[in-house]
């Protein structure tokens, strides 16, 4: 009952900070849609999701927003089984101090699981070199 009703309370407040042109709440409040999507395993929504925050994260040029949105797209490719692009966003935005460093290392711990280490580290020094700008607009046109 909880699933259904959390994805219904996020898309009411989306509704209120479209009413009220809060950019910024819209894209916040769609990165967290898109966690909750991923979580309920409903890959498009979540990627429709992170499609609006990426989009006016971008729009908005906010880096912040960026950051969140990205780590929200690292778990959308994580989900895929992308898991070397996911470690190249993870070392796209490692070095942010506005990470939730827990939540983000707990997250890298599960893509270096799945990809090994050496291959692991390689992706994560890929992303590292590549600035935020351009992995946003990566993710957008990554299918």
């Amino acid at each position: 009952m909880f699933e259904h009703r959390f994805p219904k309370c996020e898309q009411e407040g989306l509704q209120l900070a479209r009413d009220a042109r809060l950019p910024r709440h819209i894209c916040d409040l769609q990165y967290n849609l898109a966690n909750t999507y991923l979580a309920m395993n409903d890959l498009d929504a979540a990627r429709n999701a992170l499609c609006e925050s990426l989009t006016l994260a971008q729009r908005l040029d906010s880096s912040p927003q960026k950051v969140e949105a990205v780590s929200s797209a690292i778990a959308y490719f994580q989900c895929l089984g992308l898991h070397k692009q996911a470690a190249q966003w993870a070392g796209s935005i490692s070095d942010n101090p506005i990470l939730d460093q827990p939540l983000f290392e707990s997250t890298c711990r599960e893509i270096e699981v799945s990809l090994g280490d050496e291959t692991f580290k390689r992706s994560l020094m890929q992303g590292k070199a590549r600035s935020l700008d351009d992995v946003v607009t990566q993710i957008l046109t990554d299918e």
